[in-house]
């Protein structure tokens, strides 16, 4: 919502045509129906305090943080070896 500065309900119409936003958000396949009510992220900011949304927003940075370091280095893992296949050279 903030960083595409939507309101809420600009965000449910966006999850709701968005199948990439699905996707991230765990449904096993596209729906055109919205998700929830709009209203539904008022509850969430009465009920949740601003230091609990804080750890969650600091948990997912560190999820997202460690999976790409381990992408990064299964990546760098595949890229060092030396196995490059068998040079094949013609007799003299």
């Amino acid at each position: 919502m903030h960083l595409c500065d939507i309101d809420e309900r600009e965000t449910v119409a966006q999850i709701s045509e968005n199948i990439y936003m699905q996707h991230f958000l765990g449904y096993s396949s596209f729906s055109d129906e919205p998700p929830f009510d709009a209203s539904l992220f008022v509850t969430f900011r009465k009920h949740l305090r601003l230091d609990v949304l804080n750890t969650i927003n600091e948990k997912i940075v560190a999820i997202k943080t460690k999976l790409e370091d381990n992408k990064r280095d299964r990546k760098d893992d595949t890229d060092s070896t030396n196995d490059r296949g068998i040079l094949i050279e013609e007799p003299y």
